[in-house]
């Protein structure tokens, strides 16, 4: 938290007290690849739960261009910090961020 930045597979995030320092291995899978045998190609609409600061939102929406990533956090604080990396990323078009309780808050169907 002390420089306000993090980086997850080479991208920049905006990090504070309001969300966790952005770590995870899925982020890897996404980069990598690894993840796609696992997706439908015809898939335009995904969810990241938990979303916290948006790494994992921003990440997916680099890596599948045609694909629209809802954002869905049970924390005002932390969609506020994923808003931003959004906004930095220039993402707005393709990321919603929603504000939920798990699975309630998401507006599906998803791919």
């Amino acid at each position: 938290y002390l420089t306000g930045e993090a980086w997850l597979q080479g991208v920049p995030f905006t990090i504070d007290e309001r969300a966790i320092v952005p770590r995870s291995f899925i982020a890897e899978l996404i980069a990598d690849a690894s993840i796609d045998p696992w997706l439908n190609p015809a898939s335009r609409r995904v969810l990241d739960l938990c979303t916290g600061n948006g790494s994992l939102a921003v990440l997916a929406a680099m890596a599948w261009p045609d694909v629209d990533v809802d954002a869905l956090d049970l924390s005002a604080d932390a969609l506020e910090v994923a808003k931003l990396n959004v906004a930095r990323h220039h993402l707005g078009a393709r990321i919603r961020l929603l504000q939920g309780d798990g699975l309630q808050g998401a507006q599906g169907p998803y791919d």
